[in-house]
């Protein structure tokens, strides 16, 4: 993108084809400071890359009228000065005399898109770009095209796919190619920033673009090892021919340190192979693989990104088996440790005694602070009863009271037959003290029984 003011439009016009049918190359338009702007744009001979008429005329229109000029091969580029008036709306648009498409309004106002990336990552192509200010209507208008076709597109996305355009047949991939992202707003369009890319190394664009090697294989054998690799015309279907007809070949090459060693596979070989020597107590390692897709006529167009280093699958395998011991030998260690810390704590700490927890010997209510402590007294029940009952030593007593009894009322009978003893009997002393004895029953002794909760 041009400073000062200057964006790019497209226009292209050759002779000898019928109008509607080609594209402006980039042009530029610079703002002057005296009211006036500059256009120019390269020759379409030289954008294209194709012999075309020497002399090229076209048109500059803008609101206040048209402005002629022409330009030849040999200037390089085609110029021509345009004034506005004081204030004016600073927009032009472009036409020719010849198979040409017009451009849209071109204005300074509409900013136009920043950051215009192409990318191709093997058969993957694609444009992005940034843009600041995006209104609801602003769209972006995308054109590809090139010496095989065009393609025009809009979308207010930031990206678009161009796979499918640069590889619908052999002309268009191996074709120079450009693409430019336009900003629109309405009925009015911002520059077009341009980027130009191929496939084809014998041709000139800003960005050469590479195919990728399929997946490669170096297998020792006896005299040495095999390079092999899926033919790419075949692995991939935007290369292979169509039926009866060829198809492209693949050359390539295997560099060593001190040797090279080349290769060919046609379109109907499915796999490509390469013997390779290598000398005695060397690593059978390829340093780089690169090669080319030849069309025609054994002519190199289309290279192929060069890949590297390729060791044999039993170089793999050891260094494989030496990582995987390695690994084991790290397990081991860690294993070992675990085991030593694990013993150690064993040694070190005592076997403390299986004890009830706390809680469960605790009362519901114990521990609480919301209830003050009581302490533990054992009370038996409490009950009332009209007889007490008897225990062996109660039992002793009264055989002892009654023995003594009987001896006294035998003393007491003995002198009361002897005429000593003139009150009564001794049945009747027994009956007074019984009477004396039977007292009330709050004095009775009691026995109280508690439950304990």
């Amino acid at each position: 993108m041009l400073t000062g003011g200057a964006f790019t439009v497209l226009l292209l016009v050759i002779r000898g084809v019928s109008a509607g049918e080609l594209y402006f190359p980039p042009v530029e338009l610079e703002d002057l400071k005296n009211s006036s702007v500059s256009v120019s744009f390269t020759h379409p001979r030289l954008f294209y890359g194709e012999t075309v008429g020497e002399q090229f005329g076209f048109t500059v229109s803008t609101d206040e009228g048209d402005f002629g000029g022409s330009c030849t091969p040999q200037k390089g580029d085609c110029r021509r000065r345009v004034s506005f008036p004081e204030g004016g709306e600073k927009c032009v648009t472009l036409r020719a005399e010849a198979a040409f498409t017009e451009t849209g309004r071109v204005c300074l106002s509409v900013a136009p898109p920043i950051n215009v990336t192409l990318s191709c990552q093997n058969l993957n192509v694609s444009v992005s770009w940034e843009y600041g200010g995006q209104k609801p209507d602003t769209r972006f208008r995308v054109h590809v095209g090139g010496s095989a076709g065009h393609l025009v597109n809009e979308t207010t996305e930031h990206r678009f796919d161009l796979s499918r355009f640069v590889w619908a047949s052999k002309g268009r991939y191996l074709g120079f190619h450009f693409v430019t992202v336009t900003a629109k707003e309405g009925h009015d369009q911002s520059e077009s920033i341009t980027r130009t890319f191929t496939f084809n190394k014998r041709k000139q664009a800003e960005i050469k673009c590479m195919l990728d090697f399929p997946a490669v294989d170096l297998n020792e054998n006896k005299s040495g090892a095999t390079l092999s690799f899926r033919n790419p015309v075949l692995f991939h279907e935007e290369l292979k021919p169509a039926p009866g007809s060829g198809g492209p070949s693949v050359q390539f090459t295997a560099s060593l340190n001190n040797s090279m060693f080349k290769g060919h596979c046609e379109a109907g070989d499915a796999v490509c192979k390469l013997d390779i020597s290598f000398p005695e107590g060397v690593e059978k390692c390829v340093k780089t693989l690169s090669g080319s897709l030849f069309v025609s006529a054994g002519v190199s167009l289309v290279p192929f990104r060069e890949t590297g280093p390729i060791c044999t699958s039993s170089s793999t395998e050891a260094n494989a088996l030496l990582l995987a011991t390695l690994l084991l030998l790290l397990l081991l260690v860690v294993v070992a440790m675990i085991i030593v810390v694990c013993k150690a704590k064993a040694w070190t700490m005592k076997t403390m005694p299986k004890q009830t927890p706390l809680i469960l010997l605790m009362e519901p209510h114990e521990g609480d602070l919301r209830y003050p402590p009581e302490s533990r007294t054992d009370i038996s029940p409490v009950t009332v009863t009209d007889h007490i009952p008897c225990t062996e030593e109660e039992e002793e007593e009264e055989e002892e009271e009654e023995e003594e009894e009987a001896t006294y009322c035998l003393a007491i009978n003995l002198q009361y037959a002897k005429g000593e003893h003139l009150e009564g009997s001794c049945e009747e002393d027994s009956e007074e003290e019984k009477l004396v004895e039977e007292v009330s029953g709050y004095d009775r002794s009691q026995t109280l029984q508690v439950d304990t909760l």
